[in-house]
């Protein structure tokens, strides 16, 4: 999935110093925080680490990867998205809490793609 959004990326009109970054957690809150409210895409798998969506400035795309089964697709981050003012996609994935996700790429390059158009388009009225 990293491969295809760097291709992605790459192709796109978007500028040069964008990155992707795997949040792991590790270091301190401020350092957390500063992560999500400078990043334009945040994309995860649904479960606690989506409450990082908080610090996200309005506009953010949070890309929810869902599961399907146990807690299929509740609606906590697309209301918190909702009320934040970010964009809220959610994207296939089979599996659940106790297994890995594997998430529909075709889905996935579906919204990856559409997103890039967004920010694309919003960056050309700027």
């Amino acid at each position: 999935m990293a491969a295809f959004m760097a291709s992605a990326l790459n192709k796109s009109k978007l500028s040069s110093d964008l990155r992707i970054e795997i949040f792991d957690a590790r270091g301190h809150i401020r350092d957390h925080i500063a992560l999500f409210r400078r990043a334009l895409i945040i994309i995860g798998p649904h479960g606690a680490g989506m409450m990082n969506i908080l610090w996200s400035s309005p506009g953010t795309h949070v890309v929810e990867v869902g599961y399907t089964t146990g807690m299929i697709f509740p609606e906590m981050y697309a209301e918190m998205s909702l009320h934040l003012e970010q964009h809220y996609w959610i994207c296939k994935g089979h599996g659940d809490y106790s297994t890995p996700i594997h998430v529909d790429m075709d889905d996935f390059m579906y919204i990856f793609n559409g997103i890039i158009s967004e920010i694309e388009a919003e960056e050309a009225r700027s």
